[in-house]
């Protein structure tokens, strides 16, 4: 009469340090040790299960430029703006986004403010607000201010906004970012700008050429220092 013979009951855990012909195995018990363990928890009782995956919870489709810091989470897909939720749901922000642009952000209080090369504004509690210039009030000045240009990459440096557009890199009034001197509120660099980084004491500037410091926290005194003469080309672009 056959023997009746148990090839698997219970899981020793996973052995993948010996040669799978050596892995301990008992046909009376069907405990056995096991060579894989693809996706799968292991009880210490000896039972398996599948591990539980992920579930989406919005239809899939290609997104990026995923930013959070400290604030809400927006998240680019398609040619919308969306705030991710705290239950991975989503939130429309702004719809018309320009296809395949990477969204720039930057965190100033409550308020994140992004630009693409095509689309400027800032969100505020999962609205989208135009990012212009406001009203002046102050001593009388011959200055002129303007709206934010529409660059690539946006930073937050000791109270100014910097935005890079090309080879140039604007910036604003100190704590008014919607405020920008067409005149005088810029530093032009001669060379593409790729990447911006505040530090401390001053910004990495990182362009087609070069990487440079940017010392100091007063576009007035700035100092300039090449720290690299490899270009940033080949690098994620930050900020």
């Amino acid at each position: 009469m056959a023997k009746r013979v148990t090839i698997f009951k219970k899981a020793l855990g996973l052995n993948n340090a010996v040669d799978p012909t050596r892995l301990k195995h008992s046909f009376d018990s069907g405990e056995t040790e096991l060579a894989t363990a693809y996706n799968v928890d292991i009880a210490t009782s000896g039972r398996t299960s599948m591990r539980r995956g992920l579930t989406a919870t919005a239809r899939t489709e290609a997104s990026h430029s995923l930013f959070c810091d400290t604030g809400e989470c927006v998240f680019i897909a398609g040619t919308a703006l969306y705030r991710l939720n705290t239950d991975y749901s989503r939130t429309g922000v702004r719809s018309g986004m320009t296809s395949g642009a990477k969204l720039r952000c930057t965190q100033v209080s409550d308020k994140i403010y992004y630009t693409n090369g095509y689309e400027i504004g800032y969100v505020v509690d999962g609205i989208s607000y135009v990012w212009e210039v406001s009203t002046y009030v102050g001593p009388t000045t011959h200055r002129r201010f303007s709206s934010p240009p529409v660059g690539t990459i946006v930073e937050l440096h000791s109270s100014r906004i910097y935005i890079a557009v090309d080879d140039v890199l604007w910036h604003s009034e100190p704590f008014a970012y919607g405020w920008f001197d067409a005149a005088r509120g810029y530093v032009p660099l001669g060379r593409k700008i790729r990447m911006i980084r505040s530090v401390k004491s001053g910004l990495y500037v990182g362009t087609d050429k070069e990487v440079i410091f940017i010392g100091g926290t007063d576009p007035s005194q700035f100092t300039y220092e090449v720290v690299s003469n490899v270009s940033n080309r080949g690098f994620g672009v930050l900020g």
